[in-house]
């Protein structure tokens, strides 16, 4: 077997299970799954869940199609490598953002 099957396969999934987190978190707001967050201190927790879930769900959309990418060998490792980096940047910026915005402000 060739790595790029198990990288390819491995990348799709780990893409789906990210959508499926952002689903729940986004949709279902379940905030249970989002760790490091005093939601007391947050204006509206409903829209700081949904930013924060869409983003997830865009780094998992983009993951899945990565993955598929490399298993038909569109892209190869070191693109691959790069491109993952990239993608793992998203939800970073978006959480500080969704942070900053829905955050009680102190007079």
């Amino acid at each position: 077997m060739d790595i790029s099957l198990y990288l390819g396969v491995v990348t799709a999934v780990s893409g789906l299970v990210l959508v499926m987190l952002g689903y729940l978190i986004s949709v279902k707001q379940r905030l249970n799954l989002i760790n490091g967050v005093d939601f007391s201190r947050l204006t509206d927790a409903v829209s700081f869940a949904k930013y924060l879930g869409n983003s997830i769900v865009i780094t998992g959309v983009l993951m899945f199609f990565l993955g598929l990418a490399f298993y038909f060998r569109v892209v190869g490792i070191v693109g691959y490598s790069l491109i993952v980096m990239a993608i793992c940047i998203i939800p970073l910026p978006a959480f500080v953002v969704a942070k900053n915005k829905y955050t009680k402000r102190a007079l």
